[in-house]
């Protein structure tokens, strides 16, 4: 699947979801971890537009049948109602819960992850509440993220100008300020982002052609610097990608170079 920048946009429906209360199995009796867990899965399901119902501590969902995960899915106006467990063993947590759509009572969606430190817990939790929003909206979890075509900018440069992360829900919108931010860079004539099926979601594959490279640098009608003066004044040499905005910084520089000399008016320009 191949697509460009720009997109339209279109709005999400509005998802209702039950967060009951997580069972907690812990070899540290006062722990409150579950508590700490549950209310950040709300707080992140918010910040994605879901509405989120707390219900009664006291109702025991997890011996509910179908029927009455049904019809309490009709009474409350839920679309989903999320159930589980946290289990603690020193500081490995797991998280083992269930979304279950009301409409559907008998497909149930496992959702799984743990830690081994509690360090980690924060990142676990929001990789699993992506995970909850790309069931509920139906849309894809980023398993991977490649570039190709990039033979003299590494791929850490280009990470860290994009702002898609592998477990990121698949975003159009987002991608699309990820390719104009690459264009930024100045490296590259041309980008495509494909989308591909990979293991449990999909694999984002951004297809780069680089800028031609500078083979030789000469001056023309430099009678006040040597060639080799003006060489040790810039930052660009033969060998780095042609990229006009490094090109315009060094014209800069070397109209700085011709200002200590009072030339103030020189020309300076390139081709």
């Amino acid at each position: 699947i191949l697509f460009i920048y720009g997109f339209m946009a279109i709005a999400e429906p509005n998802i209702k979801i039950a967060v009951f209360p997580f069972s907690i199995s812990s070899d540290k009796p006062d722990s409150k971890v579950h508590n700490v867990i549950n209310k950040m899965i709300n707080e992140n399901l918010k910040n994605e537009g879901v509405t989120v119902i707390s219900p009664d501590s006291q109702q025991d969902i997890a011996h509910w049948n179908s029927g009455q995960i049904k019809a309490y899915g009709t009474q409350s106006g839920v679309d989903y109602v999320l159930m589980g467990s946290v289990f603690v063993a020193g500081e490995n947590i797991s998280i083992d819960l269930k979304l279950i759509n009301t409409a559907k009572p008998d497909q149930l969606i496992p959702i799984y992850t743990d830690t081994d430190n509690l360090e980690e817990l924060f990142l676990s939790v929001v990789k699993l509440s992506k995970e909850i929003i790309g069931k509920v909206y139906q849309k894809e979890i980023i398993i991977d993220i490649a570039f190709e075509g990039n033979k003299r900018i590494g791929d850490d440069a280009i990470s860290r100008v994009i702002g898609t992360r592998v477990g990121d829900i698949f975003k159009q919108e987002k991608l699309s300020e990820d390719l104009r931010q690459i264009y930024v860079m100045g490296y590259f004539d041309d980008i495509k982002i494909e989308k591909h099926p990979h293991g449990s979601g999909v694999k984002i594959l951004f297809k780069l052609v680089e800028k031609p490279s500078i083979r030789e640098i000469r001056f023309k009608n430099n009678r006040l610097y040597e060639a080799k003066d003006l060489m040790e004044a810039m930052t660009i040499k033969t060998g780095s990608i042609l990229n006009h905005h490094d090109l315009n910084d060094n014209v800069d520089k070397l109209r700085l170079l011709y200002a200590e000399k009072h030339y103030h008016n020189c020309l300076i320009s390139y081709k």
